[in-house]
Formats: structure tokens, C-alpha cells, sequence
């Protein structure tokens, strides 16, 4: 479903019309891709034979710094799909699921002039305004906020006036989604206002899951078989986001309110039941879970730049969530009870995080940093298994960081003291901890980067993973948490290596190391006398992983056409109550082309295989395949894409989870994986005089839930 939520595009013109059009004009030009010269892409200018070529991609210590082609910008509608059009080594943008991550598939934070974004911040860029795109390893400037990982979006701001950008998207065909969205950007003088809102919407038939699950019981094994029918699911959201941004050379208050409302009004599946041993009966069931919730953020981004090489940084925030949780639970079996399980909800979370820097000769730089954190969250449980649960979390932490930046080394250093002290329903349990993190980045050349990083921590269980109180899932499978279930400590190493020979090609090669250690697993446990089992929560064994890849980029005819490989290899090692061992062998393939205003896209995603750390459940998804046409001009940008067109099943990822006494496999109905239609369309206009750089507002996150 939430792969849905990202495929959403509107049609302006029938679909045959627009894909004949575009599909029919791209392949008449292919022969004419060597003429396919952009003034902007590559400047190639012939002066007596001396071809002189603008550099688009170049390394330091500091970051890696891309500078995108006018044709990438203008194909374009949002800055993860310029992340993508770039074609960027180092990265693996997704503009379906709106995600990007390292080329290891670790969490990329996105900033825009180094302000902090959210995907729906950058969904209201104006492509024309981006400037260059930088990549950074373990940044050591504290307006990144400690992202292990940061993509960097230089944009122009204006001096007066500003922009408003028009979006909608839709996806047909399986079902139906649509994302309707407006941002508006205004400046006057030292002030610039931003506005946000959108409408989200969803409705789909072929949202579900078969199961086979195998229960071990004292009385002998029972199989429950579940097979999906039909179902009714419609969703919509309305995010609402206003930021007010004050700047000057030397200082930047930003302040930021949001308001989100989220209502999954039908939630409905029902299909057959089966029991072995059977007696020669088959049954029905019905699930039904839709859910409300409304949430108020609150955040401030303050940055103050100080004489003598100090600077200071803060940002507070407060968020508030009410949510009210429905599900209910009903069979024909004979003399079955209807499960009810409501929740109602009321979440705060507020934080603090305060840096001070400081810089000696522009080498040396000392960093101290004290932050802090609660969540609390009031539920009540209603129906087969009523109980009040009150959660109470905060984190302290304290960290002292030196950086030595030399032209072509730089080292990153910090240690930090935390304390997570958690409360369930009277039960306390409180942990003290280090954090230790080492990196380096050396760059020889501007064609040459390489990065090591080794990072020590702790990882923290879900507040629900805490509760205590019992839920009925269905006949036979009961669920609760653990209030004693502890933190646990890991251990991640990681070294990768860019080379920038030419515009023409790059590349980067990588391998990574994760490990955690006395983990929180999900455990199965015979419950009520043998008659059923109980799904919670505790420490045991470790859980391991190694990866190693390559992603690979080829641009041919002054970036008129672009090929993208990623072939990877990863090994996971889970010990302890789940004992499992896994191989993966994956990749993706892409190809661009682009002549005129017209561009086309197709690309190839092999099987996807996960062993989960926490859950020992090994998921597998189906490959997947697209074809995308696009055609830009001026203010308006628009879009269609063809996705899977020779499947027809909606079925497209299983899982299988083996414990003794719980065993199960599911089939995942959703439609991520079966032939699709998207259609989309941007327009923006602007108005007033631009400068150098700005940045963008978008929907805000809502409260941690602690609902089981």
C-alpha cells in the first residue's frame, strides 16, 4: 500500500494518444542522438580542433558536487525524480517509493541549502531554480544535524516575489490513487513565507494477504489456511504545511507549523478459511481495520553564525498526535467469538538539540552538542481486550566532536554519552550508553573519493513493542509486548569508492558490515494452557550482515543518452531464536534518452530478498520492469509511464517465517507488481527577481504510535 501512496499521476490527455505521441516521436529521432547537443549539458565547443568539455562532477575531502543538465532539470517534476535523471553513483533515488539511499542502501537526509527537507519538502522544487547537487559522507557542519549521510540541493532564493507550483499524479489500471498538491514560495527582502497543502487519495479492491500458518500444539499440529477474496480500502489524507524563514549572511530562524489529517475510512477483507484438521467445513472471515488521526507539529531551525569561527545551531520541536484505532475480527466458524480490539490515543513528542563549533585556522574544529528528547503516549484499549497503557520515553544525550579538514584528507571524530530512560505503566527501565563514531574521506584528485566509516551505538525497541497488555489476533494467535525488552548495541563499518574519469562515466564500489548484538527478536509461545500462541517480544542472538556492490554510470552523446547498472551481493546471518542464514544476488538497470523536449526511461529491477532482523521473516518480491515518457516545455512538465505491462497477478510478495512451534507463509496482494498506468502533470509559474539560494516547506511527520 505505501508503494501506492508514490504512484499517483493525473491525466490531461488519453493515455493512447499521449504514449503514441511520445514513444512514436523518440524512436523517430534515435538515429539523430549524436546531434542531441544541450547548450548547459556539456558545453562542447569546437575551437580549431581543441574540444573544450565543462566539468559536471568533481570530488574534494569535503563532498562530492554534481551539476545537473538543463535537459535533466526540465524533464524533471520533483527533486527525487532530478536525483534519478542525474544518475548520480553514489545514489539510488526512487521517485515511485520517494526515497534516496547511498549506493549500499543505507538512509540519505536531504537538505536544501543545507536547511533540512522532506520528501514533500522537495515534491514543490522548482527544477529551473536548482544549481548543483552535493553529496557528503558523515558531514561534520552541524546545519546537517548529524546525517551520516547528506544530499545537499543548492537552489537560487529570491530577493522579492517567489513561485507556485501545481501537481497532481495519478495511478490506474490495478486501482486508483491521486495526489493533488500545491506549494507556493513568496519573498520580501529578508523574509520568505512558504506555503503547502495537498490532497491524498486511495481506493483499491486487491489490498490483502493469504496465510498458511502451522500451529504446534500439545494436542497435535492444526494448519490454518486464510485465503484472500476481495477487499475495500479508501484513504485520505490532507497535509498542511506554512514556514516563515528569516536570513541574513550570518544567521537563519525558521519556524514551521503543520497540520495533517489521515483518515482510512474503509479498511475491509474477507475471504475463505480453512482448518486442517478439517471437519469438511469451509468458513468465512472478515477483517476490518480503519483507523483516524490528526496531528499539530511545531519545529524551529536556528542558525547563527559567530565572530571568531564560532557558530551555534538549535532546533526544537513539538508534535502532537490524536489517533482513535478500529479492528474487528469475525468468522462463520460455529461458536467463534467476534474480536474487537479499539484503541484510542493521545502522543507528544518534543526534542531540543543544541551545537555549539568551533573553528581554529580552517583546519581544526571543535563540536559540543547536548540534545534531548521525550515521547509520551496515553492508550486505551477498548473491546475483547480492554486495558489503559501510559508509555513515557526520553533520551539525554551529550557529545564532544573534532574534524581535521585538510585539502584533500579530512578526519571525524565524536563521542557521545546517552541515557534512554523508558517507563511502562509503572515499570522502569533506564540505560546508559556510548556512541563512538570514526570516519575519514580522502580525495587525491577531483576524479577520486573514497570514504571509511565505523560507527558503535544502541538501538531502541517500538514504544508498542514495551506494552503489556494481551490482544486476540484470530483463533489462535495471540500478541502482546514486553516491558523488560532491553536496547541493544551494534557495530556498522563501511568503505566505498567513487571514480569520476570523464562527464562519460563513473562509478562507485562498496562494502558495508551491520551488526547487532543481543538483539529484540519476535518470539512464539504456547498460551492459554496449549491452546493457542502468544506473539512477544525479547533479547536473543545476534543478527549480521554483509553487502558488497557496484553502481555504474555511462553517458553517451553529450548526456543524450544514459545507461545505470547496480549489481549487489548481501549476506545475512541471524543467530540465537531465530537461527537463519540468507545469499542475495540483485541489481537494476536503467536506461535514459532524451532528444528535444521529449525523454524516455526504461528500467529493470531483478527479485528483491530481505532477511528481517527483528521479525526472522524472509521476504521475497517479484521483479519489476517500466517504460516512462515525458515530454517538458516552459511551465509545464508532463508524464506517462507504463509499469509491468505483461502481468496481470496481483499477488507480488511472499514471506516465511519457521519457529517450532509457529511456522506461516504470505502472499501479499497490492498490485505493486502487476500492470499500471501512471499519468502526471506539473505547472509552475513564478513571479519576482531572483539571487542566489533558497529552500522549501512540506507536510509534517506525525507522533510515534504506540498502538499495538
Amino acid at each position: 500500500m505505501k508503494k501506492m501512496l508514490h504512484y499517483l499521476h493525473v491525466p490531461l490527455f488519453p493515455s493512447r494518444i499521449i504514449g503514441s505521441i511520445l514513444l512514436t516521436a523518440a524512436c523517430a529521432a534515435w538515429p539523430l542522438a549524436p546531434l542531441a547537443q544541450e547548450k548547459g549539458d556539456t558545453a562542447t565547443v569546437d575551437l580549431k580542433e581543441v574540444v573544450v568539455e565543462g566539468q559536471m562532477q568533481r570530488a574534494t575531502a569535503e563532498k562530492v558536487t554534481y551539476k545537473p543538465s538543463t535537459r535533466v532539470k526540465n524533464a524533471s517534476q520533483n527533486a527525487i525524480e532530478l536525483l534519478k535523471r542525474m544518475a548520480i553513483s553514489q545514489l539510488n533515488a526512487d521517485d515511485v517509493a520517494m526515497t534516496v539511499k547511498t549506493a549500499a542502501g543505507e538512509d540519505v537526509s536531504l537538505f536544501i541549502n543545507y536547511a533540512p527537507a522532506t520528501p514533500e519538502d522537495i515534491q514543490g522544487m522548482r527544477m529551473s531554480d536548482v544549481r548543483s547537487v552535493e553529496y557528503l559522507d558523515f558531514p561534520t557542519d552541524p546545519r546537517f544535524r548529524g546525517a551520516r549521510h547528506a544530499v545537499n540541493i543548492i537552489v537560487q532564493e529570491y530577493e522579492y516575489g517567489g513561485y507556485t507550483k501545481i501537481s497532481d499524479r495519478q495511478f490506474l489500471l490495478q486501482d486508483f490513487s491521486n495526489q493533488a498538491s500545491l506549494f507556493s514560495k513568496f519573498a520580501f527582502r529578508k523574509m520568505t513565507y512558504d506555503l503547502y497543502v495537498a490532497a491524498n487519495n486511495v481506493s483499491s479492491s486487491h489490498l490483502g494477504q493469504s496465510q498458511t500458518t502451522t500451529f504446534s500444539l500439545p494436542s497435535g499440529d492444526v494448519t490454518r489456511k486464510q485465503e484472500f477474496l476481495s477487499s475495500d480500502f479508501k484513504h485520505v489524507s490532507i497535509p498542511a504545511t506554512f514556514r516563515a524563514v528569516y536570513s541574513t549572511d550570518r544567521l537563519r530562524i525558521s519556524n514551521t507549523i503543520g497540520y495533517s489529517f489521515n483518515d482510512r475510512y474503509r479498511s475491509k477483507s474477507e475471504g475463505r478459511l480453512l482448518f486442517e484438521p478439517a471437519n469438511g467445513a469451509d468458513y468465512t472471515y472478515e477483517d476490518n481495520t480503519p483507523y483516524v488521526s490528526s496531528t499539530l507539529s511545531w519545529k524551529g531551525d536556528y542558525y547563527f553564525s559567530l565572530p571568531k569561527g564560532w557558530s551555534l545551531t538549535a532546533d526544537p520541536s513539538f508534535v502532537y498526535t490524536h489517533r482513535n484505532s478500529y479492528s474487528s475480527y469475525s468468522t462463520s466458524v460455529p461458536g467463534s467469538d467476534h474480536i474487537v480490539n479499539d484503541a484510542r490515543e493521545n502522543a507528544y513528542q518534543a526534542r531540543l538539540g543544541v551545537n555549539a563549533r568551533k573553528v581554529f585556522n580552517g583546519i581544526h574544529t571543535l563540536s559540543a552538542d547536548v540534545s534531548g528528547e521525550g515521547s509520551i503516549n496515553d492508550v486505551r484499549y477498548y473491546g475483547s481486550s480492554p486495558y489503559d497503557s501510559d508509555f513515557s520515553s526520553y533520551i539525554i544525550s551529550s557529545e564532544i566532536g573534532y574534524t581535521l579538514g585538510l585539502q584533500k584528507f579530512r578526519l571525524d571524530a565524536s563521542v557521545t554519552l546517552a541515557g534512554n530512560f523508558i517507563k511502562t505503566n509503572g515499570e522502569k527501565y533506564n540505560d546508559l550508553y556510548p556512541v563512538i563514531h570514526l570516519s575519514g574521506t580522502y580525495a587525491p584528485t577531483q576524479k577520486n573519493y573514497m570514504s571509511l566509516s565505523l560507527n558503535y551505538g544502541t538501538s531502541s525497541p517500538q514504544i508498542a513493542e514495551h506494552s503489556p497488555n494481551v490482544i486476540q489476533v484470530n483463533e489462535l494467535l495471540f500478541r502482546t509486548g514486553n516491558p523488560l525488552i532491553k536496547n541493544n548495541r551494534y557495530l556498522g563499518a563501511n568503505a566505498n569508492y567513487t571514480f569520476l574519469p570523464s562527464n562519460k562515466f563513473s562509478v562507485t564500489a562498496y562494502a558495508s558490515y551491520y551488526g547487532s548484538y543481543n538483539r529484540a527478536v519476535t518470539t512464539y509461545e504456547l498460551y492459554d494452557n496449549g491452546r493457542g500462541v502468544i506473539r512477544s517480544y525479547r533479547n536473543s542472538g545476534d543478527f549480521t550482515v554483509l553487502n558488497f556492490g557496484v553502481n555504474a554510470v555511462l553517458r553517451l552523446f553529450g548526456n543524450s543518452l544514459i545507461f545505470q547498472a547496480s549489481p549487489y551481493f548481501g549476506r545475512s546471518i541471524s543467530t540465537g531464536y531465530i537461527d537463519d542464514s540468507k545469499n542475495v544476488f540483485a541489481g537494476t538497470i536503467a536506461g535514459q534518452y532524451y532528444i528535444g523536449n521529449f525523454n524516455i526511461i526504461v528500467g529493470y529491477t531483478t527479485r528483491y530478498h530481505n532477511l528481517y532482523e527483528k521479525t526472522g521473516v524472509y521476504l521475497t518480491n517479484r521483479s519489476s520492469y517500466y517504460l516512462q515518457a515525458g515530454w517538458s516545455k516552459n511551465s509545464w512538465n508532463l508524464s506517462v509511464s507504463v509499469h509491468n505491462p505483461f502481468r496481470s497477478r496481483y499477488d507480488g510478495s511472499w514471506a516465511e517465517l519457521h519457529t517450532p512451534i509457529y511456522s506461516v507463509l504470505t502472499t501479499t496482494f497490492n498490485g505493486n507488481y502487476r500492470r499500471a498506468l501512471g499519468l502526471s502533470a506539473t505547472y509552475t509559474f513564478g513571479y519576482g527577481k531572483k539571487v542566489s539560494r533558497g529552500d522549501e516547506v512540506g507536510s509534517q511527520s506525525d507522533a510515534g504510535s504506540a498502538i499495538m
